[in-house]
C-alpha cells in the first residue's frame, strides 16, 4: 500500500470573480473561470451544471488559471478562453472538443484581460486583443494577435492602469476603437489607423476607475473615484472637446459599468453593495438594488437584455432579471473580505458541527456559514450580529461588527459565538451569545446575550459522551484578552428556564499572559498556557492541580490527544514541541521544530502539525516519529489559516501506519487564498458503516477499559417481526430526480407516474387471498 492513496484535493473555494462571467448566446448558461476550470451554471435555477478542465482536455495537464473568456464571433457554440500564460484555447460545448489551441508571444508578460472584435466580416477573420501587465511596473499594454495564425500584429503604445476594467473596445462608423484609462486621462484609439484619436483629462484630484464603450453610439462611459459616471460623446473627431453628461449617485469609486444591448440603459456598481440602473436619456431616473452581500466587482449583460450578472467580492454572482430583482444566486462558498487593512481573515477558524455534519466558519460580515463536505456545497449563512453592513466612506474607515469566535457543544444543541465591534476609537464592544437549536424550526435561536469589557479570542465547550444521557451539564470556557479564562454554565435546569448562562468562575495564574486553553478528551481537566507554564485545572472545582514548565519561552498552543493517548498533552512554543504525560507528570519527548498550529483528531490518537513553510507533519502523541509528512501544501505566498479533522462517514480499515491516520477522519485546512483543501484516503479497502467496533474492540481511554463491554438481562425479549428490505426502493429514482439539471428535465407530468410507482412497495400475494 503506497502513499499515493492519500489525495490532496480542493473541496471548495477558488475564485469565480477573477474576470467577468459570460452568458451563452441563448442566455440560459453562465460561463465562469475558476482556476484552470471552466464552470457552467444555469441562469434559471443557479444550479452548477458542469466543470470542464479545458487545459487538461487540450494538453493532458493543467495550464494555470483562466483570466478571461469570450464567445466566438461567428460560432456561438464555441467559447474562446485565455489563460494567464497567454495560451488561447477554443472549446465547443456542444461536442466537448478543442477547436483551436495556441500560445501567444507576449514577451514574458502575464496576460490578464482578453477582448475579441471582428476585423473583416467577409472572410470571417478577427483579431484577439490581450491586455498584459509589464513585470516592471503597474501598467498594462494591449497587444493585437491574429486568431488564425497567433502572430502579433501590433500593440498600443500607450499603457493603461492595471485594473479590471481599464480598457474597452467597440466598432462604430466602419472602424474599431479602443478606449483606455490611466489615472486622470481617458484615451480613445482608432485601431484601423492605429493612432490616438482623443485624450480627455479630469481634475480636482479625481481619477478614472473603469471604462466601457457604448455598443451602438459614438460614446464612452467612464467611472471615477468620487462615484461619478461620465458619458463622453463625439470622439471620432480628433482633439475635439467632447460633450459629456454626468450621472452621480455613488459615494465610493465606481468599479464597473455595463450597457444594455442597444445602449438605452446602463448599470453601475461599486463598494456601496448597491446596483444602480440608469436611463441614458434621463439622468435623474434611476433604480436601485440595495443590500447585496459585498462590494460589486463585475457586471455583465446578457445578449437578450433579460439578465445582468453581478459579481461581488464575497465570491458570489447574482443573476438580476429585467425587473431589477435578484433571480438567483451562484455561490458554492462564501468568501470573507477585508474592508480595512490589518483585519484578520476568517478569525474563527474551522469548527465542526456534529448535528448537521458541517464545517462552520466565518461567512459574510457578521455571519457564519455552514459548509457540507458530504455534498460539497454551502448549506446556509447564519446572521450572528443582526446588523446591516455599513459600507465604507471616502475619508473614514468604518469598522463593522465581526464574529471572532464560534464553537458547538458535543451534541450540536448549543452554539456559542463572540462578536467584536467598536463603540468609539478607544473602546471595543464584545458580545458573547449562546444559541439553542430549536428542533421545530430547525434553526438556532438566541438564548443568552452577554456584554463584556474584554475581548474573547477562543471558545470551547466541555466534551461529554452520549453515555451521559440527560444528565449533561453544558460548560463553556472562554479565552479572554485580560489574561484570564472564564467558565460559563447553563443554569436552565436548576433555574427551570430556557437557556440561562452565567459565569461560574475565573481562572488566572501569577499574572502570566494567557495564550491558549484546551479541554481533555473526557472534559475532566482543562489545560491552560500561562506564559511558559502549562497549567492543569480540575473542572469539578476549577482549581489548579499542577504547573509544568520547561524553559522560559512562552507557550502558544495546547492540545490534548484522544483515544489511547488521552492522558498526553502536546504543547507548542512555536519553535519547540513539548509532550507531557499527565499521569506521571513527566516530559515524554521534545522536538525542536517551527510550528504554526496543531490539530488533534478526536477519533484517533493522531495529531497534525502545520509549519510556517506550509508543510504538514502527522504523528502520534506517544512518539516523536512522523507517520506522514508532506511539503509545499501551497505556494510560498499563501498561508494556511486553520485546519480541522472531519469524521469520515464510513470508517476505513487500514493497516499501514503511514495511511491509517485517515481511517476515521479526513484532514481539512483553509488557506489565505480562501480555498478549502482536504487530505483524504482514496484506496480500495473495504469500508465499515458500523461504528460499533470502535467501542467493542478499542478502549477510547484508559478509564473506559474498566467498564464492561456487555450487559446481560433476565428480561425476556419479544421478537419483533419486520420486512427484510435492503436499501430504499425509491432512492435511485429520487437520486436521478435531484441530480438531473433543471434545464434538461422533461415536463413534470411525465415524471409523476414513474416517481409514484417507485414509492409503492410490492407485497407477495398469500394463498386464500
Amino acid at each position: 500500500m503506497s502513499l499515493s492513496s492519500i489525495k490532496l484535493t480542493k473541496k471548495a473555494g477558488g475564485s469565480v470573480i477573477d474576470h467577468k462571467p459570460l452568458f451563452s448566446s441563448n442566455s440560459k448558461t453562465l460561463y465562469v473561470g475558476c482556476g484552470p476550470i471552466l464552470r457552467l451554471f444555469s441562469t434559471d435555477t443557479g444550479e452548477h451544471i458542469q466543470d470542464v478542465e479545458i487545459s487538461a482536455v487540450a494538453l493532458d495537464k493543467p495550464e494555470g488559471s483562466i483570466v478571461d473568456i469570450s464567445l466566438h464571433p461567428f460560432d456561438k457554440n464555441v467559447v474562446i478562453i485565455c489563460f494567464e500564460e497567454g495560451r488561447i484555447i477554443s472549446w465547443s460545448f456542444e461536442t466537448n472538443l478543442v477547436i483551436n489551441n495556441m500560445v501567444l508571444n507576449i514577451n514574458d508578460q502575464s496576460a490578464v484581460r482578453m477582448k475579441l472584435y471582428v476585423i473583416a466580416e467577409k472572410n470571417e477573420s478577427f483579431d484577439i486583443l490581450i491586455g498584459a501587465k509589464d513585470n516592471n511596473c503597474d501598467f498594462m499594454t494591449v497587444f493585437a494577435f491574429s486568431y488564425k495564425t497567433g502572430i502579433l500584429k501590433y500593440s498600443i503604445q500607450k499603457r493603461f492602469d492595471f485594473l479590471m476594467h481599464s480598457w474597452s473596445v467597440t466598432e462604430f462608423g466602419g472602424a474599431d476603437f479602443l478606449s483606455g484609462i490611466r489615472s486622470n486621462a481617458l484615451s480613445v484609439f482608432n485601431l484601423k489607423k492605429r493612432k490616438l484619436n482623443h485624450d480627455i483629462l479630469i481634475g480636482n484630484n479625481r481619477y478614472f476607475t473603469c471604462v466601457v464603450c457604448h455598443p451602438t453610439e459614438e460614446c464612452v462611459a467612464a467611472g471615477d473615484n468620487t462615484g461619478r459616471v461620465i458619458l463622453y460623446y463625439d470622439f471620432l473627431i480628433p482633439n475635439k472637446n467632447s460633450p459629456h453628461h454626468v450621472y452621480h449617485w455613488h459615494t465610493l469609486p465606481v468599479n464597473d459599468i455595463v450597457f444594455s444591448k442597444i445602449g438605452s440603459i446602463f448599470y453601475s456598481g461599486g463598494n456601496e453593495h448597491v446596483l444602480v440602473k440608469w436611463t441614458v436619456d434621463a439622468p435623474d431616473v434611476k433604480y436601485f438594488l440595495p443590500r447585496l452581500s459585498a462590494p460589486i466587482v463585475h457586471t455583465t449583460m446578457s445578449s437578450d437584455n433579460q439578465f445582468v450578472a453581478v459579481s461581488t467580492l464575497d465570491n458570489a454572482i447574482f443573476i438580476v432579471n429585467s425587473h431589477h430583482r435578484v433571480h438567483c444566486t451562484l455561490q458554492q462558498f462564501t468568501w470573507g473580505f477585508i474592508s480595512i487593512p490589518g483585519q484578520k481573515l476568517f478569525p474563527s477558524g474551522l469548527v465542526i458541527d456534529s448535528r448537521s455534519n458541517c464545517i462552520v466558519m466565518n461567512g459574510k460580515p457578521g455571519h457564519i456559514q455552514f459548509y457540507s463536505p458530504q455534498y460539497s456545497s454551502l448549506i446556509y449563512n447564519m446572521d450572528i450580529v443582526g446588523q446591516n453592513y455599513v459600507s465604507q466612506e471616502r475619508n473614514a474607515n468604518i469598522v463593522n461588527v465581526e464574529v471572532v469566535a464560534i464553537q458547538f457543544s458535543s451534541d450540536g444543541m448549543w452554539l456559542a459565538t463572540a462578536q467584536l465591534g467598536e463603540d468609539s476609537d478607544f473602546c471595543s464592544d464584545t458580545l458573547l451569545k449562546y444559541w439553542l437549536f430549536d428542533r421545530k424550526s430547525q434553526t438556532y435561536k438566541l438564548s443568552t446575550n452577554i456584554r463584556l469589557q474584554h475581548n474573547i479570542t477562543k471558545i470551547i465547550f466541555q466534551p461529554f459522551s452520549e453515555d451521559d444521557g440527560c444528565n449533561v451539564e453544558y460548560v463553556v470556557a472562554t479565552l479572554c484578552s485580560d489574561n484570564k479564562f472564564r467558565l460559563w454554565i447553563d443554569e436552565s435546569v436548576s433555574r427551570k428556564i430556557v437557556g440561562g448562562w452565567n459565569c461560574k468562575s475565573i481562572g488566572y495564574y501569577r499574572e502570566q499572559p494567557l495564550h491558549d486553553i484546551c479541554f481533555s478528551s473526557d472534559g475532566s481537566i482543562l489545560g491552560a498556557a500561562f506564559g511558559p507554564c502549562f497549567t492543569v485545572w480540575d473542572m469539578s472545582t476549577n482549581t489548579i492541580k499542577c504547573s509544568l514548565t520547561k524553559g522560559s519561552v512562552p507557550l502558544k498552543q495546547v492540545v490534548f490527544a484522544y483515544e489511547d493517548s488521552s492522558f498526553i498533552a502536546v504543547v507548542s512554543t512555536g519553535s519547540t514541541l513539548l509532550v507531557w504525560n499527565l499521569l506521571s507528570l513527566t516530559l515524554i519527548w521534545t522536538l525542536d521544530i517551527n510550528i504554526s498550529f496543531l490539530v488533534a483528531d478526536p477519533r484517533s490518537d493522531h495529531i497534525a502539525a502545520f509549519t510556517p513553510n506550509n508543510s504538514l507533519l502527522v504523528f502520534k502523541a506517544s512518539s516523536s516519529k512522523y507517520v506522514y509528512e508532506k511539503d509545499k501544501l501551497c505556494e510560498n505566498d499563501v498561508n494556511i489559516l486553520s485546519a480541522c479533522f472531519f469524521p469520515n462517514s464510513m470508517n476505513i480499515k487500514i493497516a499501514n501506519d503511514s495511511i491509517s491516520w485517515l481511517s476515521y477522519s479526513s484532514l481539512y485546512f483553509f488557506t489565505s487564498t480562501q480555498e478549502l483543501m482536504a487530505f483524504e484516503y482514496q484506496g480500495k479497502e473495504t469500508r465499515s458503516n458500523d461504528l460499533s467496533f470502535i467501542s467493542e474492540n478499542i478502549a477510547p481511554t484508559p478509564f473506559k477499559a474498566l467498564i464492561a463491554n456487555q450487559f446481560t438481562s433476565a428480561v425476556d425479549k419479544s421478537e419483533i417481526k419486520s420486512h427484510l428490505q435492503l436499501g430504499l426502493p425509491w432512492s435511485q429514482t429520487v437520486t436521478q430526480f435531484i441530480n438531473s439539471p433543471a434545464h434538461a428535465m422533461p415536463p413534470v407530468h411525465l415524471l409523476c407516474e414513474p416517481f409514484l410507482q417507485s414509492l409503492v412497495i410490492s407485497r407477495p400475494l398469500q394463498a386464500g387471498n
